[in-house]
């Protein structure tokens, strides 16, 4: 299997049911910020790409409610639980591609 060249390319490309993000390290592999990985990762998430996710230390909370909740992006992807990773996974329309 080929090495994504891009963080993009990793996540519409990863095996298994969910990658998981966690921006410092994606930033290091990538060689980029960690402020323009999280940037991709909500860029793939506004195109309806991907799902985000973080466990809230009670149940997992989807990047929607967690801003619904009156958090900010930037807490969900400084998130202290689940040790600061954020699940990504393919949304629907892209399985079925």
């Amino acid at each position: 299997m080929r090495v994504p060249e891009t963080l993009a390319e990793e996540l519409l490309n990863f095996l298994g049911n969910q990658f998981h993000f966690k921006g410092v390290r994606e930033a290091s592999n990538f060689k980029m910020t960690e402020e323009d990985a999280c940037q991709t990762v909500l860029d793939k998430w506004r195109d309806g790409l991907i799902s985000l996710h973080i466990w809230d230390g009670r149940k997992e909370c989807s990047l929607q409610d967690w801003l619904h909740d009156g958090n900010t992006v930037s807490q969900f992807f400084l998130n202290t639980t689940d040790c600061g990773y954020v699940r990504v996974r393919r949304s629907a329309g892209l399985l079925s591609l």
